[in-house]
């Protein structure tokens, strides 16, 4: 019944585990203030807001196998939302947004601050039904080069975003690598990928 199911400390560093269970009681699911390490194997979390938040000048490690994140956020708001830098390491399970709107609605990832890193391989998934992935902010200046977002796809990982101006993945003004192999997808009713910068490589072999 807790408006956060699991607060860490600011300036210390955490591990956290979800691996098995269910509930759709919790407001704010991991509202991580540390240089802290997430671990999702397992279980089912609905939140009313993000499943993951982060601060800034914090790094993340999340790293998920299994289980389900489901959020439900405000409109421009994330599932997992992260205001520091962080390393994603996804081999199953699935991220989701199920809130719902007209022009773009919230997103399964939304990472504000580079360098950042997200690899989706095995059956890793991520649906909302605005734009999935968001990368950078339209209202930041450009990132010096060398501090990258990067997107790995790989294996049978999948991206979806299912409104009628749904994107799969949208970079604002930061540099960005994208790279999409074996039989790895990013499905949209609107726009797969689009960037709004010159300083991406976009990678499909």
């Amino acid at each position: 019944d807790a408006h956060t199911a699991v607060r860490t400390a600011e300036g210390k560093s955490s591990t956290v585990t979800l691996a098995a269970g269910w509930s759709n009681r919790v407001t704010v699911g991991f509202d991580l203030k540390g240089n802290d390490t997430l671990n999702v194997t397992g279980g089912s979390l609905y939140t009313s807001k993000e499943s993951v938040k982060t601060v800034a000048d914090t790094h993340v490690n999340f790293n998920m196998s299994g289980g389900l994140l489901s959020g439900k956020t405000d409109q421009y708001s994330a599932t997992v939302k992260l205001l520091g830098t962080a390393t994603i390491n996804m081999t199953g399970g699935k991220i989701e947004n199920t809130y719902s709107s007209g022009y773009n609605g919230s997103s399964a990832i939304e990472a504000n601050v580079a360098p950042t890193t997200i690899n989706m391989s095995g059956s890793a998934a991520l649906s909302s039904n605005g734009t999935t992935v968001m990368l950078g902010s339209h209202w930041s200046e450009p990132a010096v080069l060398s501090e990258r977002f990067v997107l790995n796809m790989s294996g049978n990982a999948s991206i979806n975003a299912t409104s009628v101006m749904g994107f799969g993945i949208r970079y604002a003004q930061d540099a960005c690598d994208v790279t999409i192999s074996g039989n790895a997808k990013v499905n949209a009713t609107f726009q797969a990928i689009q960037f709004n910068t010159n300083n991406y490589v976009y990678t499909n072999p």
